[in-house]
């Protein structure tokens, strides 16, 4: 779901990525269902993918529970 929400703005993941100060591969880890253990990150994706926090908060959630499945 993140991953839709970023290419949905036609952005790539190594921008998002750059945008959210963050490594490709913490990006790429999190789409992946990851769930990072400092909120601040996840601030920073939904600022890099143009969502509000909850909603961030809800789609690495829903994620999760995807992969947990």
């Amino acid at each position: 779901m993140v991953q839709n929400r970023r290419e949905a703005i036609d952005r790539s993941l190594e921008e998002a990525a750059c945008l959210a100060g963050m490594e490709s591969s913490e990006w790429a880890a999190i789409e992946a269902g990851h769930i990072p253990a400092d909120p601040a990150r996840l601030r920073s994706m939904a600022a890099a993918i143009e969502v509000r926090f909850d909603q961030m908060s809800l789609l690495v959630y829903l994620c999760q529970g995807a992969w947990a499945a």
